[in-house]
């Protein structure tokens, strides 16, 4: 190993050296203590790409899905009226023979009209000689409500009768079972009809 000795220059010097205060030093040993106290590196940071996890699958409904509720408009021409006041206060007359007229027919152009009334393509009115005060009043008040509410009714296809069924209870009351095609929906209409004072009039109505 090679040793750096410091020559004194001045007599302060050659002082300090003789009583060890500036000793020789090795340039090795410079390069050991500057090699010791020199920081060690930082590692640099290591940078890893991660897969993503898959993707959840859809869960799996445990019941049955939620249905939509039905719009306002298919709830107000939802109707059932019954009034069979006429037909019991005139029970004690004598009904004599059953009014002319086909039944059947009838059933149906009454279902119609009061889809019709419902839906705000016809007037009530027209509806008033067929059935009982006591139904006229509340398809009346349901096609006043439909109309309050969703507007009035402009031009369309009126409804069409696809299928009429007939049940005769006796002479006097009928029951019939229409389905009534409006538009997009079809509509069941359940009636019944009974003799009054030589008329046919429905004394129950009801629309789904």
């Amino acid at each position: 190993m090679t040793a750096l000795v410091l020559e004194p220059e001045t007599a302060a010097e050659e002082l300090f050296a003789r009583v060890g205060l500036l000793a020789p030093v090795a340039v090795d040993a410079v390069d050991d203590v500057c090699t010791a106290t020199r920081p060690a590196p930082v590692p640099s940071p290591t940078v890893r790409l991660v897969p993503l996890p898959p993707a959840a699958s859809g869960l799996e409904a445990d019941g049955p899905a939620h249905t939509v509720p039905p719009s306002l408009g298919r709830r107000l021409r939802i109707l059932r009226a019954t009034d069979r006041s006429p037909v019991l206060d005139a029970a004690d007359e004598e009904r004599g023979a059953s009014p002319r007229g086909d039944v059947t027919a009838l059933a149906g152009l009454i279902a119609q009209a009061t889809v019709e009334v419902l839906g705000g393509r016809r007037s009530p009115g027209q509806l008033a000689r067929w059935v009982t005060p006591g139904v006229y009043e509340s398809v009346h008040q349901r096609a006043a409500l439909t109309v309050r509410v969703l507007g009035p009714r402009g031009a369309a296809r009126p409804p069409v009768v696809r299928r009429v069924r007939v049940c005769t209870i006796d002479p006097h009351v009928h029951e019939a079972s229409v389905v009534v095609e409006d538009g997009a929906q079809v509509r069941a209409v359940a009636l019944r009809i009974e003799s009054h004072r030589g008329a046919w009039r429905a004394t129950a109505v009801e629309v789904g």
